[in-house]
């Protein structure tokens, strides 16, 4: 596995692209660990019900790119948007994403970012 820039951010994963997610499409949440074999994320994924970290697993590469992931910089911005999806029904896309310029197209910094 290899390091990259997006190693330690936190991750929502979502059950098919969106440009606007709502908390029903959030399939799970964790830590970005790495990238395995220029192909896959590793993610560390974390509880839901008590945040303690549970499996590891790999998810396609393409997943960055394509409104299938939202990266936060901390798990306090992510626990926060997790309540916001809550309450207000939707997202905005996450400070760390409107940092790196993540569009609904998917971003093409967060897509170096990857192949770094």
């Amino acid at each position: 596995m290899r390091s990259s820039p997006l190693d330690g951010v936190f991750v929502h994963v979502l059950k098919h692209p969106s440009a606007n997610p709502n908390v029903e499409d959030i399939n799970r949440q964790g830590q970005v660990l790495g990238i395995f074999q220029n192909q896959y994320i590793a993610v560390q994924l974390l509880s839901f019900f008590d945040g303690r970290p549970t499996n590891v697993e790999l998810f396609p590469i393409e997943y960055a790119t394509n409104n299938q992931m939202i990266f936060y910089y901390d798990d306090i911005e992510m626990s926060f948007a997790h309540e916001k999806m809550i309450t207000d029904g939707d997202l905005s896309r996450s400070k760390f994403e409107q940092h790196y310029g993540r569009s609904q197209t998917g971003s093409v910094k967060v897509r170096e970012m990857v192949k770094k």
